[in-house]
């Protein structure tokens, strides 16, 4: 008799282990995914910036110019670096 609870416990312990497992790899995944879409977000706005810099470009002084290129780079400096700290407060709640 105590043979059979003690594998119905190890096979409830058992269960219990795969289920928690599951669930890590599922908020893994989730973590990984928004990651991702941090990225790709971070991506397009870059390229947006890029594109309105090159529109401004045209009907700028030469000093105007190197203003804009100096704030654009801040900005998308700016935007990854707040990028990397999502990622790391992402990572931290694995």
């Amino acid at each position: 008799m105590n043979r059979h609870k003690t594998a119905v416990i190890a096979t409830c312990i058992s269960h219990i282990q795969a289920d928690i497992h599951h669930q890590e790899a599922a908020h893994q995944e989730t973590v990984h995914q928004a990651v991702a879409h941090l990225i790709r977000i971070n991506h397009i706005i870059a390229a947006q910036a890029l594109q309105v810099h090159h529109q401004m470009h045209m009907t700028m002084t030469i000093a105007e110019a190197i203003q804009a290129d100096q704030q654009v780079v801040h900005h998308i400096t700016a935007a990854r670096v707040l990028m990397i700290h999502m990622m790391k407060d992402m990572m931290i709640s694995i």
